[in-house]
């Protein structure tokens, strides 16, 4: 018995037995409101942990969406944009290439050249356009710099490409030295690009 009940108890058996009952049953009655209320403060705590798991359960279920969202998006963009930046590399390639040289054949070659660049930009402007808006600013912008730059190439092959010729020689023009050295530039902003997304999921699933 605590302190408090002997101390109690003390005085209502000084008083007699009729103090001894109204403190059996006082003490009854507080027992009884001690265990409601601990009872209830168990049901309300109970209550409030469940909250917190289906809140802490919602958020992680709705950064997993996010994240597959995020996910499926990079990679749709970047097979787009890989695919661009393969074709139009052969617009103005720096490494060796093996044009026919039948000239009815040749010009065959470089039309296909040109419509598979024109079909490739498509398809990665409509893929990053339609997409912006979930995209970060910062990664949209690496996108779109080398959407840019091939866009450059492509616009440029129409005027400067390897049948432009001046006086019946082939033209090596300024502008088709500068597309050859963007050929690489385009390479390296696209590895950039790829190595930059890595980072950037793998820091999301820590």
């Amino acid at each position: 018995m605590s302190p408090f009940w002997q101390t109690v108890s003390g005085i209502l058996a000084s008083i007699g037995g009729a103090g001894f009952i109204i403190f059996c049953i006082v003490k009854f009655a507080v027992n009884r409101i001690a265990d409601q209320l601990t009872i209830q403060y168990k049901n309300e705590l109970d209550k409030e942990i469940l909250k917190i798991k289906a809140d802490l359960e919602n958020d992680s279920h709705s950064y997993q969406a996010k994240f597959d969202k995020e996910f499926n998006l990079y990679g749709k963009l970047v097979n787009s944009f890989f695919e661009m930046v393969k074709v139009v590399y052969w617009l103005f390639p720096s490494g060796l290439d093996f044009p026919p040289t039948d000239e009815s054949k040749k010009k065959a070659f470089y039309e296909k050249r040109y419509n598979d660049a024109y079909e490739s930009l498509k398809d990665a402007q409509l893929n990053l356009a339609s997409n912006s808006i979930f995209i970060p600013d910062d990664i949209y912008k690496r996108f779109d710099s080398i959407l840019t730059l091939c866009r450059y190439q492509y616009n440029s092959f129409s005027t400067c490409n390897p049948l432009v010729n001046v006086n019946g020689v082939n033209a090596i023009l300024k502008t088709q030295v500068e597309c050859f050295s963007r050929t690489d530039q385009i390479q390296n902003e696209y590895d950039s690009l790829v190595k930059y997304l890595r980072e950037y999921i793998a820091n999301q699933l820590k």
